[in-house]
């Protein structure tokens, strides 16, 4: 997707900050920061929100997230899901507030400003909590294991990624985060969906059902590769 020249001038600026001054423009139209396999990137959504006579209004819809390669690239390789359900490329993402901009530039300055004071602080919190794996461990394990987050279970990524993590970080408490993965991926395989009238439609999270490998046999792998 060819970035447009609003877009071109927004991440242009965007760089200017302070938090991101190390991001560099790739062609797909995203801020990103590489240190090998790692990253965090401003990826960015745009289309168009209406079409007046002249020009176009554009919704600029910016997306941070990070990844900690060593967290993910095992399983990857191995455990394919089916076509169903693809792997998150990130180990942590946060949606920001969204901007819309004419293309001939006639709301640009005032809404740019608008953009960056809301994106801005809520980035460099982000950047800070998440760009290190210890980081990454004590804002968003460290609750689950108090019981002030639940585990993500939109997918078996969201869990093996955590559970790496701990493993790596703390393991000292790789086994009382493991049972806590066990039990909530057991209870994602038993989950009964049921339609409006509560009558069973299927049994167990799709996302979890097309995991080739049985649980325990990623997480012998896991202990033996870390």
């Amino acid at each position: 997707m060819a970035i447009s020249p609003i877009t071109k001038q927004i991440l242009t600026n965007l760089q200017k900050e302070y938090v991101f001054a190390d991001f560099q423009i790739n062609s797909q139209g995203y801020l990103i920061k590489r240190n090998k396999r790692d990253w965090l990137s401003l990826e960015t959504e745009r289309w168009t929100a209406a079409i007046f006579d002249s020009c176009t209004l554009m919704r600029f819809r910016p997306l941070l997230s990070a990844r900690h390669d060593i967290l993910h690239r095992w399983f990857e390789k191995k455990y394919k899901p089916t076509s169903r359900y693809q792997y998150k490329r990130s180990t942590v993402m946060c949606d920001l507030e969204y901007g819309e901009f004419y293309s001939d530039g006639r709301n640009y300055n005032e809404e740019y400003k608008r953009l960056r004071d809301a994106i801005i602080p809520t980035s460099a919190e982000f950047i800070e909590k998440y760009s290190s794996m210890e980081g990454l461990y004590w804002h968003r394990v460290v609750p689950i294991m108090r019981g002030e987050r639940d585990i993500p279970t939109i997918a078996p990524d969201n869990m093996l990624s955590f559970l790496t993590l701990t493993r790596i970080v703390a393991p000292e408490n790789y086994s009382l985060f493991k049972d806590f993965v066990i039990e909530k991926y057991n209870a994602e395989l038993n989950h009964i969906y049921v339609d409006k009238n509560g009558r069973p439609l299927r049994k167990g999270n799709p996302n979890f059902l097309d995991m080739l490998g049985s649980l325990d046999e990623i997480l012998a792998d896991l202990e033996r590769l870390f």
